[in-house]
């Protein structure tokens, strides 16, 4: 395991697998798109992302404490929590493929981990 500073720079490789624990509800669009494309260059082919956060629905209510969130993101960061659709097509955009989505058990977490592969 390697800590990195996902903003300066390329993110090392090739490596197997890239977890990333709530970090895009704290950015915007256009710099999770980048950080997904590092995350697609650093993996070897095969490799695995998986992505960590409140994933939202379609119309970004559920799950509602992600919505709740959301709103305190909106006035203290640049981000906000994104739905599966957005997540996915960052992915789809970058090149990965096989992307899922997994609710992780609630209670206690209202969060899921969406993953995808380097093809």
């Amino acid at each position: 395991m390697r800590a990195v500073d996902y903003l300066a720079g390329e993110l090392p490789g090739p490596v197997d697998a890239i977890f990333m624990s709530n970090i895009i509800h704290s950015e915007n669009e256009p710099t999770n798109q980048a950080l997904i494309s590092k995350c697609f260059r650093a993996l070897a082919p095969g490799g695995l992302v998986a992505v960590k956060d409140h994933i939202m629905n379609r119309d970004l209510t559920e799950p509602a404490a992600g919505a709740v969130f959301s709103l305190y993101l909106l006035l203290t960061t640049r981000g906000r929590d994104y739905s599966f659709d957005e997540t996915a097509g960052w992915l789809g955009a970058a090149g990965f493929i096989d992307i899922h989505v997994t609710a992780l058990p609630r209670p206690p977490f209202t969060s899921s981990i969406v993953t995808a592969r380097k093809p």
